[in-house]
């Protein structure tokens, strides 16, 4: 289990990131793809996955998925540093 001493730093960890979030339309080239990711747990097991859209028409390019087995546990208010790692691995899929 996290120790309380860890849980202050990864809530440092996710205020200092959370910083750094542009909320704001700064793209200087029109979207063509969006990509949504979302992830599943059955006790210790994960199942990520992902599907890429074409902005203008919805049509799907590509779907993925990813199931392994969790390392964090669920704490909530931490939800990133349970999703965070099986979203990664499965966009470098």
């Amino acid at each position: 289990m996290t120790k309380k001493h860890d849980l202050e730093a990864l809530r440092r960890l996710q205020i200092e990131l959370a910083s750094k979030v542009i909320i704001s339309d700064c793209f200087k080239k029109p979207i063509k793809f969006v990509t949504g990711f979302d992830v599943a747990f059955y006790e210790e097991e994960a199942i990520a996955a992902a599907v890429t859209i074409k902005y203008d028409t919805l049509q799907i390019i590509e779907k993925k998925f990813l199931h392994e087995r969790t390392t964090f546990p669920y704490i909530p208010s931490f939800l990133s540093f349970r999703e965070g790692p099986i979203i990664i691995n499965l966009e470098k899929k």
